[in-house]
């Protein structure tokens, strides 16, 4: 799967030139920092050495970007808790640190919080609401990682918000 040339050792630039370079773009968590590097042809000695030089330097840290990423995916995104640890560990933050993260930049906005805002801007304009949206969504809800419990609040939320006369089913949400 490595989509880049071979280049002679001579040539080509170093596996910590290409990390730092990486690091310029944006963060990154280590272990996806790894494969990136592994997939340019680095050996496993390489990659680990500039890792451990990247961490001991500071440029960097699982840390810095397991709370910047989970500020993203909650703020930004407005992904449920579940959701935003599930992508955290996709780019290969470990679990406990990403549940760490995402409980810390839920403090300036719980996940209730969150997904009413996000069926605030994706329903409430769209006035009577039929079975048909409310199934969608919850099905927005769900995919982006919202507990359950969330989304039976939220769908009464956005039930009350619109003020009409449709009865809702909360138990199939």
């Amino acid at each position: 799967m490595n989509s880049h040339k071979p280049l002679s050792r001579k040539c080509r630039r170093s596996c910590l030139e290409t990390a730092a370079g990486l690091l310029s773009r944006r963060d990154h968590a280590s272990a996806e920092l790894a494969v990136k590097l592994r997939d340019r042809g680095f050996t496993e000695d390489e990659v680990s050495d500039t890792i451990e030089k990247l961490e001991e330097s500071g440029y960097l840290s699982d840390a810095r970007f397991a709370e910047s990423y989970a500020r993203e995916l909650t703020t930004q995104r407005f992904m449920g808790n579940f959701g935003a640890v599930m992508k955290m560990r996709q780019r290969g933050v470990d679990e406990s640190l990403a549940r760490d993260a995402v409980d810390a930049a839920s403090e300036n906005m719980p996940e209730l919080q969150r997904a009413k805002d996000l069926l605030d801007r994706k329903f409430a304009s769209r006035g009577e609401l039929d079975e048909k949206l409310l199934r969608r969504a919850a099905g927005l809800l769900k995919r982006k990682g919202y507990a359950s419990e969330t989304i039976r609040k939220a769908m009464k939320y956005l039930k009350t918000s619109t003020n009409d006369d449709t009865v809702i089913d909360d138990t199939e949400y």
